[in-house]
């Protein structure tokens, strides 16, 4: 184990005993040494790698590119010095900060990256605390691929080091909402056809998206059962759009359902691009119908609105930047329901 990994568990493990006016007083700490950093940033000239991103979905999309787009207020990131390293294909959410784009998936096979994920952070945080050997390696490919050699790195763990204290202490949400800016997405137009998925213009379509988690949503067979019952009652309203891939590339698994005539099962999508395919599907809906977790956040950068679902109990976690989120971007468009409670056929 490496020493900086070492120093991070110990942290974990001490964390729990910590009263909050330490972690307030590291977050303090941090957010006075910030500015140095990003006064470095805007007086270079050299290009600006960000990333990679290799973690959650949900973080990326409730706190990573809020804090870029929160820099690039700040004249930290000119567009024309700036990269990004992604997976999935997302380069429409970085649309607004750049249009130097790198899919880590270009240089990992997607079930690869999955495995060298699990097999490299195996017990060690998902929110990224210190640059590891699989973040270098991207690096290395990203920078070569976009013909750089001296450039500055953003890496995630400058905004997970700052923030963290926040999560961990439950400090109040004005602290990290300083470090964040919402905006919606770019549009990116995109053939679905050619992305292995046709549709029939003649009904609406909804999106749906269930991914098994521990907190809200458990792999257990009377959650299987409702979703296999919504996407049913749905489908004879609508076209129903299966959001589902036939191997994750995190790690969440799905309750993979079966399509018909009026649901759509996107296992077609091509791995490598699953996220640019996701939201341009997700920008044809309706509305879309998710567990609740991070996934549900992209339906407020998108404009539609999002129906998210627990089971019988959920963590709320990070709910109060989630409403803000929706707040800002989608007033309205985010209602969490509870599958055991909920009456199906009431969705609009």
């Amino acid at each position: 184990m490496s020493l900086p990994h070492a120093i991070v568990r110990a942290g974990k493990l001490l964390g729990g005993r910590l009263p909050p006016s330490a972690f307030r007083l590291f977050h303090w700490t941090c957010n006075t040494a910030l500015p140095a950093y990003l006064a470095r940033l805007r007086q270079s000239d050299r290009p600006i790698v960000i990333g990679p991103w290799t973690s959650e979905v949900g973080h990326e999309l409730l706190y990573w590119i809020p804090f870029l787009e929160n820099l690039r207020i700040k004249g930290c990131l000119p567009r024309e010095r700036t990269y990004v390293i992604s997976r999935g294909g997302n380069a429409s959410w970085y649309g607004n900060i750049t249009d130097r784009y790198y899919n880590a998936f270009w240089a990992l096979a997607p079930d690869d990256f999955r495995r060298k994920i699990g097999e490299h952070r195996r017990g060690k945080l998902e929110k990224r605390l210190v640059v590891d050997n699989i973040d270098r390696w991207l690096l290395r490919r990203a920078v070569t691929y976009f013909g750089l050699r001296q450039y500055h790195v953003l890496h995630p763990m400058i905004m997970n080091i700052l923030l963290m204290p926040i999560w961990k202490a439950h400090l109040p949400a004005e602290l990290e909402a300083a470090h964040l800016a919402f905006r919606s997405f770019v549009d990116e137009p995109l053939d679905l056809e050619a992305a292995g998925i046709t549709l029939d213009g003649s009904r609406e379509c909804v999106a749906v998206k269930f991914q098994f988690n521990y907190w809200n949503f458990a792999s257990e067979q009377k959650n299987t059962d409702f979703v296999r019952r919504l996407v049913d009652v749905l489908s004879k309203r609508y076209t129903v759009l299966l959001l589902q891939l036939a191997s994750p590339v995190d790690n969440h698994e799905s309750p993979l359902m079966e399509g018909n005539r009026w649901v759509v099962d996107c296992r077609t999508m091509p791995t490598v691009d699953n996220l640019r395919v996701q939201t341009a599907l997700l920008r044809r809906a309706k509305y879309s119908v998710t567990t609740l977790g991070g996934f549900s956040m992209l339906s407020a950068f998108v404009g539609r609105p999002n129906y998210s679902f627990y089971s019988g109990a959920y963590n709320d976690g990070h709910f109060e930047m989630a409403h803000l989120l929706f707040k800002q971007l989608n007033p309205g468009g985010w209602q969490i329901l509870d599958s055991t409670r909920f009456d199906i056929t009431s969705l609009p």
